[in-house]
């Protein structure tokens, strides 16, 4: 079970660097470099409400949309869970 354990962790540890150093090496030219931290800290903090047949998807900030671009993820509006 340690084994298994420590795998994951270096491979969580591994993905949390990499974003880091892309984030360090990314300069945009309206605002300086990304911060890791403030950005984790503001992904954390995108908020959607649950509905019995789909999610929506509230709107995020500044930093939390500054690494969606960066990473290329695209945030849908809501997602439609389908009927239960």
């Amino acid at each position: 079970c340690l084994k298994g354990h420590l795998l994951i962790t270096f491979i969580a540890s591994m993905i949390v660097k990499r974003i880091q150093l892309e984030l360090l090496n990314h300069e945009n030219k309206r605002t300086k470099k990304l911060n890791p931290i403030s950005l984790f800290q503001n992904l954390g903090y995108q908020r959607c409400s649950v509905f019995e047949d789909k999610i929506i998807i509230h709107e995020a900030d500044s930093k939390a949309n500054q690494g969606y671009k960066l990473f290329k993820i695209k945030v849908p509006d809501e997602l439609n869970l389908g009927s239960r």
